[in-house]
């Protein structure tokens, strides 16, 4: 048996198209697709020949999961568990500093920051001959895996990593991203987050190419507003040191400085302290009265002339006022809270415990035997705004009344900011954000800051209008937002232009479907008209990009089949609506086979009419 060709010493086994003649097994192994220039046919390739065949590089969602699988299989394997420790390093002296403080135990921290770790650990982190785990597995067992897989195994190598701001949403289709570590804006194709994520929103995320376009690998991590500027300066503070010795290196590898940036800034952040715009500790309040005759105790409260109401028998809520000016709303009255007349009921809803007091004095002066008082409730502060954030019906509860909600909300936000310029920030190296405007480059860091916080405002009860922060930008030189409108128009029986339908802004979108329903005459009114227009801009998403390719095909088979445009998009928003709940309350990936097999089954003679 001829010597192999390639080391000359072992014999040679294998027949090597590349060297022409025979190869010895572990030459073959540990030298193709390097030292040896293999062909694309070589038999002994397998799975490793798509990376010498270009055009072969495509893969489908199942090839995708199944090289996850395996790559984090790989990972968590004996022979990955030197490079395994080392990567963890980071994770180990986190949960030691931490002292198992802020959610940072073996289970916890996983929780949150569970699928960053494991594109760290599969595609981010580097050993010192600059492979990661992705490369190690496509070297050591590519030839056995299928050719699908490896070409999913090749995207995930090329991918990059960074932190995204969302610049805009197309929901049910995909995301405009802006790198804040870099230039230029991407977009992605992307069904699960498109439902999750707003304009404003920043996520630490990789990105891979798919075919012609781009898409997230499912490693990402969202960060918080308050956040964003300590972990994007903690990020590119690193990448500068590293690119010094390692001009090659990317943000991907540096995934655990992101981790460990948020970790210390979550466990680090205190509430700010909450007041009304009298000073007084806030607290929400409710003061529970029984009542006989209800039309009499409204009509002696709106008699009151500190009590706002016209509805007598409507059982509206009453604002109750101190009109006395109030500097820190421009002189104007203060609301103290609302009064609500119902079902042998009266409450009254307030923020302090001074104006309960003060409220219930107020209310047995003016009704007398007409009310008894029965209890009174209280709300932590803390727990009432988790509760508006969680909840999209929390705002209008009678706890925490809108109108309450936004006065204290408003105020305190205008207040702490008011401090806030004027106190030194790490973000901004330790200068206030008043000095550091005074630069083009100050100037730039600190409008990114308010922007940041002007997102976060809008989550909070009361949901203060975008612009709402113009008078802090302002009073510190930066260029005020100016309110825009894209005019888009919108029937449903006509598929809008795409790239003008895409380039408008989500709510523009909506606004332009819930126009289009008010012209309907010959309809009546949808139960919910914004789930419906919602539902509306969820398919014309996709149709506009394309993507998924079954939601065109599907409105085109059914109006081919007679149904109209607008009916054939409340089928195919039948079959979106279920998966998008399914999404947002089981916190799973859309499953894009699944909702091909439902929109397959849907029958034009079924929505006809409809």
């Amino acid at each position: 048996m001829a010597s192999c060709l390639h080391c000359d010493g072992a014999k040679g086994k294998r027949d090597c198209p590349a060297l022409g003649g025979m190869i010895c097994p572990p030459c073959c192994g540990r030298h193709r697709l390097g030292a040896i220039a293999c062909p694309p046919g070589c038999r002994w390739l397998g799975g490793l020949a798509v990376v010498r065949e270009p055009s072969a590089r495509a893969f489908t969602r199942d090839d995708y999961a199944a090289a996850v699988d395996k790559l984090m299989a790989f990972v968590l394997s004996p022979r990955e568990a030197a490079a395994r420790h080392e990567s963890l390093a980071f994770l180990r002296d986190m949960i030691e500093e931490a002292g198992g403080r802020g959610g940072l135990d073996g289970d916890g921290i996983r929780e949150w920051m569970g699928p960053v770790i494991d594109g760290f650990l599969g595609y981010g982190a580097r050993d010192r001959d600059r492979r990661r785990a992705v490369d190690r597995l496509i070297a050591a067992r590519g030839r056995d895996l299928a050719a699908g897989e490896v070409a999913a195994l090749g995207a995930l190598a090329q991918a990059r990593a960074s932190l995204f701001e969302v610049v805009a949403v197309q929901v049910g289709a995909g995301l405009t991203l802006r790198d804040r570590l870099g230039d230029g804006e991407i977009q992605v194709r992307e069904v699960t987050a498109s439902t999750q994520l707003r304009p404003g929103d920043v996520i630490f995320a990789w990105v891979m190419a798919v075919g012609d376009h781009l898409e997230l690998t499912g490693a990402s991590m969202q960060v918080p507003p308050a956040h964003v500027a300590t972990v994007a300066t903690a990020l590119a503070d690193e990448l500068d040191e590293l690119r010094a010795e390692t001009p090659a290196a990317d943000v991907a590898e540096i995934a655990d400085v992101a981790l460990d940036a948020l970790a210390e800034a979550v466990a680090a952040w205190r509430p700010p302290e909450l007041v009304t715009t009298h000073g007084e500790p806030l607290l929400f309040c409710a003061a529970h009265y029984t009542v006989g005759d209800g039309a009499a105790v409204r009509a002696r409260l709106v008699a009151h002339a500190d009590i706002d109401g016209d509805d007598l028998d409507g059982g509206g809520p009453m604002t109750w006022l101190d009109r006395a000016p109030n500097p820190a709303l421009a002189n104007g009255p203060t609301v103290l809270g609302q009064l609500r007349v119902a079902d042998g009921e009266l409450v009254l809803e307030t923020n302090s415990r001074a104006r309960l007091a003060r409220g219930r004095a107020m209310i047995e002066e003016t009704l007398g035997q007409l009310a008894a008082h029965r209890a009174d409730t209280f709300q932590d502060p803390e727990a009432a705004l988790r509760d508006g954030a969680a909840s999209p019906s929390a705002s209008t509860s009678p706890e925490v009344p809108p109108e309450v909600a936004a006065e204290i909300i408003g105020r305190y936000l205008r207040a702490h900011y008011t401090r806030w310029m004027d106190e030194p920030l790490p973000a901004l190296d330790g200068k206030t954000p008043r000095k550091a405007a005074r630069t083009a480059a100050g100037k730039r860091s600190v409008a990114a800051l308010v922007d940041d916080a002007e997102r976060m405002s809008l989550r909070m009860p009361g949901q203060a209008a975008p612009g709402s922060f113009d008078w802090l930008r302002r009073e510190l030189g930066l260029p005020v937002h100016e309110a825009s409108d894209d005019g888009l128009g919108y029937d449903a029986d006509l598929a809008p232009d795409p790239s003008a339908w895409l380039g408008a802004a989500e709510d523009v979108r909506e606004q332009a479907v819930r126009a289009y329903h008010a012209r309907l005459i010959d309809q009546p009114p949808v139960a919910k008209p914004g789930l419906h227009a919602a539902l509306h801009v969820i398919v014309e998403n996709q149709v506009a990009a394309g993507d998924p390719e079954e939601t065109a095909a599907t409105l085109h088979r059914l109006v081919s089949a007679g149904t109209t445009r607008h009916e054939a998009i409340h089928a195919v928003a039948s079959v979106v609506l279920r998966e998008m709940d399914a999404v947002v309350r089981q916190k799973r990936r859309y499953d894009r086979v699944r909702v091909a097999r439902e929109l397959d089954q849907l029958r034009a003679r079924d929505w006809q009419g409809s």
